[in-house]
């Protein structure tokens, strides 16, 4: 079990906590589109759900990427952690 999850974290893998801890976001050209131009997919994963969540834009800017964590269109806060851990160290 052990050399299971050292070898995970050998190749960069990791588990979250709890869903909406940890995400992981990249920018992908897509292609040209006639009339458009090109189009860029921000995406956007929640490391411990695998949930992903995808918008395309005509542009590959800081506040596109942005504007995927702040579209509050299909925003859902969840708070499922345990945080029992947490109120115990801190007493």
């Amino acid at each position: 079990m052990e050399k299971a999850k050292s070898e995970k974290e050998a190749h960069g893998e990791f588990e979250s906590e709890c869903p909406g801890y940890c995400g992981a976001q990249d920018t992908f050209y897509v292609g040209n589109m006639k009339g458009v131009g090109r189009i860029y997919q921000q995406t956007f994963i929640d490391t411990y759900s695998k949930v992903a969540f995808a918008k395309l834009h005509d542009r590959k800017t800081p506040i596109t990427a942005a504007e995927l964590l702040n579209d509050r269109g299909q925003r859902v806060d969840i708070d499922t952690c345990d945080h029992s851990a947490e109120s115990s160290i801190a007493s």
